[in-house]
């Protein structure tokens, strides 16, 4: 091991392997294979490798991990006598006990990912009992201000929280107010019924963007901290993904159902001709539309390297999505370069199913207020159909009955 390390004052001799196996109790394992070693044995066999090569400064990560208090005492303290020795060691460790505490010389003391103190050990102390936050009698300071700083990080994650809530929740009203009482009527007006479209589209393609620009700064704030665990390899972008939608599932769904409900409350969602299952159904697949869509912002802001450029990707992966949503452009005017959104958009998914469950359950009578039409001295009486016409004629117009290719294409996608 030493030739890879042209620096090292040694040059491997016997004495120095023995005289090392021996002060760190490996003498009865000297024989031994390493995958037959037990934890402790494995971690202080490391720690001698890189001691024997001499070095000014020794850098360790966690050489003390799953050891028991004993062996980390006994690892430590003659890691202390060889650095008094007129050389430097640096290693990180969990917060340890007061009496391993007491054995480090200079402490960098470091919570979630942020430096809370460097300098000397018996110096910690005065410095936070100077700032107002001294330790408790009978508490490990190291575990006590660690765990202090995660509580004193409390209130602005939950500030954080508040504003994408009250963001999210500004946007429903202000969609609420622009499809007031859409459903209060006893009956369904034929004009109003490119209205409740837009109300789905809306709330699908338009009135998210604010909050998934805020979650994008979100990601964003952990970005160095993520980067730089991911250029160690501790895990991989698709791990991290995973595991941030895994964890901040309840506080997401809280977001969105802010975001949700004022907006359908509004529009007098509870009052309309299909009763709670249409609540029901509205929620279910809002969330897993929304959730689907922040899927995709996460992604970006971890590939990207940059705020700006994962902004730009996500503003693009929403035209696309609304592109293919068939409301602003009817599907059968769509491009053929254009017409796979068709296929995988999640707006266009969940537009189906509400519309669909908008028009087909219905049981009221439909009406045409301009009915007939009085243009000056002429009056001309416009055909009205039916109920069943009007919801199939509806159905068909926006393209919205059901497709079980276009639901199993969707789930691929969002499982992607």
């Amino acid at each position: 091991m030493p030739g890879y390390f042209p620096n090292s004052r040694v040059e491997g001799g016997e004495f120095e392997i023995n005289a090392l196996i021996e002060d760190l109790g490996l003498e009865q394992v000297k024989h031994t294979r390493v995958k037959d070693l037990t934890l402790s044995e494995k971690r202080r066999l490391n720690a001698a490798c890189h001691l024997l090569l001499e070095t000014d400064i020794v850098l360790l990560d966690q050489p003390t991990k799953g050891m028991d208090i004993f062996d980390t005492f006994f690892l430590v303290e003659y890691l202390r006598q060889w650095a008094a020795r007129g050389r430097i060691v640096i290693l990180t460790i969990q917060p340890p006990t007061y009496e391993i505490f007491t054995m480090i010389s200079r402490v960098a003391l470091i919570s979630t990912g942020r430096l809370m103190y460097f300098g000397k050990r018996r110096e910690m102390l005065p410095y936070f009992a100077y700032i107002e936050y001294p330790c408790p009698a009978y508490k490990n300071p190291s575990d006590y201000y660690s765990k202090r700083a995660m509580i004193y990080q409390f209130p602005y994650n939950m500030l954080h929280f508040l504003g994408q809530v009250i963001v999210a929740a500004i946007m429903s009203v202000f969609a609420g107010a622009i499809f007031l009482n859409l459903r209060n009527p006893p009956e369904m007006d034929q004009s109003n019924i490119n209205n409740r479209v837009a109300f789905y589209y809306y709330m699908s393609c338009i009135g998210i963007w604010p909050t998934l620009l805020m979650s994008i700064s979100e990601a964003w704030r952990d970005k160095p901290a993520i980067e730089r665990d991911i250029s160690d390899g501790l895990y991989s972008r698709g791990i991290y993904i995973i595991t941030k939608m895994c964890y901040s599932f309840p506080t997401t769904v809280l977001v969105y159902l802010a975001y949700t409900l004022p907006a359908y409350t509004m529009m007098a969602g509870f009052r309309g001709n299909t009763g709670e299952s249409h609540f029901y159904l509205y929620i279910g697949y809002q969330l897993l539309y929304l959730l689907a869509i922040r899927g995709l912002i996460l992604a970006s802001s971890v590939i990207f390297d940059s705020r700006n450029k994962a902004a730009m990707l996500s503003g693009l992966f929403m035209v696309v999505i609304a592109l293919g949503a068939g409301y602003t452009v009817h599907p059968k005017d769509i491009s053929l370069w254009a017409s796979p959104t068709l296929w995988w958009s999640p707006a266009r998914w969940f537009m189906r199913e509400m519309v669909y469950e908008e028009f087909n359950k219905t049981t009221l009578p439909f009406t045409c207020s301009r009915n007939p039409v009085d243009r000056g001295d002429i009056v001309k009486k416009v055909e009205v159909w039916d109920r069943n016409e009007w919801t199939s004629h509806s159905i068909f117009w926006f393209e919205r009955r059901a497709s079980y290719v276009q639901i199993l294409s969707s789930s691929i996608y969002i499982c992607i």
